[in-house]
């Protein structure tokens, strides 16, 4: 999700935090506080491997508190159990979310021989003023040599970082600045994870609402409420380990699949992690990218690996600082904000959308897709009556065999893979198949579309009464300002409507394929056939290595 809540346009109210309400009073993130009881933790690292040493940093009002550590995978696995460690609660800064919460360390333990790489959850659990309160985690073990057979899932950290309110600011709002009402354009990792990011209950809405819409409907958005009433942060539902990456890895262990896990941080900082892997995957939301990050995954690529993103919302480039301890990202202020604009040398850093004219380095040269041409659909007013599938254009693709699909399918409709943020291409209908025109910066030679669906970029406001809007049409704007560096009735109607793609693109010896919606893990979580099978289909043939010509 690229937009503010304070902005939009239309007839109905757009959404946003009551100007009246102290900045330190909103609902929609967390902090410490030593006024009522609470457990909180985070460690000192994204990932580590075996051997390596864990510092686990615990603010609590409670005397003491309980620990447990667990591999989330088809199976629980717990690694590491402590009781009655000493709790003590800490001062925190005001501006602990661009500087870190600056916590002792209360407990270290070592990643041991036996532990297998994956996604951990550290779970916190205390009694204090007359509650138990809890607080979970989550690292990754990633794996000390990559192995033939296994595919590599790399967590999207840097748009977990974006989008964790956790002390008060995040990438989209907060109480940084003179007013304490702006986003930060700094965000530290040295915090905990916000609610809901390691962990979710049963029934935690997703952000596309299913269910047929009547005539005269209001936009709506349920996974907020919940988020409001049950005591959540607001953006719960956008990113994080427990709303995707996990059900891919519950899902493929399941199928049989071996699954290393790293992050985005390890891609930027430790390439190596990824050089002999025959295969690397994306799930859910992968928002923000560094520099170095594509130049590494190009690098691999390039080599002969292998890329499956079944993810969407491809956008906002990053700066990570403090050895990767802060991410920058300036956003829609980038232009007069960011200090690299004052080099000529540093401009292509710019910490704008990818596709911002002034970094010269579109994000379909890496990936074949792009967030500019593809964006919202079944959430709030963009798309609501949207189908939730792909329609399907060359079915003989091997993708689909044994899928038993037809042209003009909708791929996924059964399970509502389609939203809530997509990628597309700019393409063109040539005998009833879309083919790439190579406008967005894509090789049109380099990619092959086999299903597309719409998407959008201004959120439609129908005027019906009690109306209110969460992103208008300031996404679009901005956006046409930063591709065509003004945003003219043209520039905005041009960039209003896009498409989310089912496509291959080859980078030099590499392949990748997308399935480029953040909701394709609900079709894998739901058991939907059709989507299970295609995702074997390519998971299987990029490991087994075979020619995709």
């Amino acid at each position: 999700m690229s937009g503010q809540e304070s902005y939009g346009s239309g007839t109905g109210q757009l959404l946003h935090r009551d100007p009246a309400m102290p900045a330190q009073a909103c609902w929609w993130y967390e902090g410490a506080s030593s006024d009522v009881p609470q457990v909180w933790c985070y460690t000192d690292d994204l990932s580590y491997q075996v051997g390596e040493e864990v510092a686990l940093h615990v603010h609590t009002t409670a005397s003491s508190f309980n620990l447990v550590v667990y591999r989330d995978g088809l199976q629980r696995e717990v690694v590491h159990r402590v009781e009655d460690l000493r709790g003590e609660a800490h001062e925190t800064p005001e501006d602990c979310s661009e500087t870190g919460c600056g916590w002792p360390v209360s407990h270290r333990f070592s990643v041991g021989s036996e532990w297998r790489s994956g996604g951990y959850v550290v779970v916190v659990t205390a009694e204090t003023g007359g509650r138990s309160v809890r607080h979970e985690h989550w690292f990754a073990v990633r794996p000390l040599v990559p192995q033939r057979d296994a595919l590599i899932l790399m967590a999207a950290t840097s748009t977990w970082i974006a989008y964790n309110s956790w002390g008060g600011s995040n990438a989209y709002e907060g109480i940084w600045g003179t007013e304490n009402d702006r986003l930060a354009p700094v965000l530290s990792l040295q915090r905990p994870w916000g609610r809901g990011m390691a962990w979710l209950p049963e029934g935690a809405p997703r952000l596309c609402a299913p269910g047929k819409l009547p005539v005269g409907w209001v936009p709506r958005y349920e996974a907020i409420e919940w988020a409001l009433a049950n005591g959540f942060p607001k953006y719960y539902a956008t990113n994080g380990w427990a709303m995707y990456e996990r059900h891919f890895v519950r899902w493929a262990e399941a199928c049989g699949y071996t699954v290393n896990v790293i992050t985005q941080h390890d891609l930027h900082f430790r390439p190596e992690v990824i050089e002999s892997a025959p295969l690397v995957t994306v799930v859910g939301h992968d928002e923000y990218w560094s520099w170095e990050m594509r130049d590494h995954l190009e690098n691999y690529l390039s080599q002969g690996g292998r890329m499956a993103r079944f993810a969407g919302n491809m956008g906002w480039q990053v700066r990570l600082e403090e050895n990767g301890r802060a991410q920058r990202c300036h956003k829609h202020f980038a232009g007069t904000e960011d200090p690299v604009m004052e080099s000529a040398e540093e401009q292509h850093l710019l910490t704008s959308w990818w596709d911002d004219r002034r970094i010269g380095r579109p994000i379909a040269e890496t990936f074949g897709v792009t967030g500019t041409q593809g964006m919202y659909t079944r959430v709030g007013g963009f798309n609501p009556r949207h189908s939730g599938g792909f329609t399907v254009y060359q079915p003989r693709h091997w993708a689909f065999d044994g899928c038993d699909a037809y042209y003009g399918d909708q791929f996924g409709a059964q399970s509502g893979v389609f939203g809530f943020e997509v990628d597309g291409l700019d393409y063109e209908i040539r005998n009833g198949i879309p083919t790439a025109t190579g406008r967005d910066g894509v090789d049109p030679a380099s990619v092959e579309i086999i299903a597309l669906s719409p998407a959008a970029l201004i959120e439609e406001d129908h005027g019906n009464e009690g109306t209110q809007l969460f992103v208008g049409a300031f996404d679009c704007e901005f956006m046409a300002t930063a591709v065509h560096g003004e945003a003219t009735p043209e520039a905005v109607d041009e960039l209003s409507r896009g498409c989310g793609v089912i496509s291959e693109h080859s980078v030099g010896k590499g392949r990748s394929f997308s399935a480029a919606s953040c909701e394709w893990v609900v079709g894998l979580a739901g058991g939907d056939p059709a989507v299970e099978r295609l995702t074997r289909n390519v998971l299987d043939r990029y490991l087994g290595g075979e020619d995709d010509s």
